[in-house]
């Protein structure tokens, strides 16, 4: 609920969104093991991995425009 109500604020803002990241308990693990979250992969992982894209691609086309 709670992250629809971001978004939807966001949208009243005519902020972009540029992903969401979900709870995964994998990143709590990896940081008790003293292990990377990179290295252990995972559902937040992959989401941030799709936002880091998103800049890339968005910051790309503003420097070409």
């Amino acid at each position: 609920a709670m992250v629809a109500e971001i978004k939807e604020r966001l949208r009243e803002l005519d902020i972009p969104l540029l992903g969401v990241i979900p709870y995964d308990r994998a990143l709590i693990e990896a940081d008790m093991e003293g292990v990377a979250p990179v290295d252990r992969g995972g559902a937040a992982i992959e989401r941030i991995k799709e936002i880091k894209d998103r800049i890339i691609t968005l910051l790309s086309s503003s420097i070409v425009s």
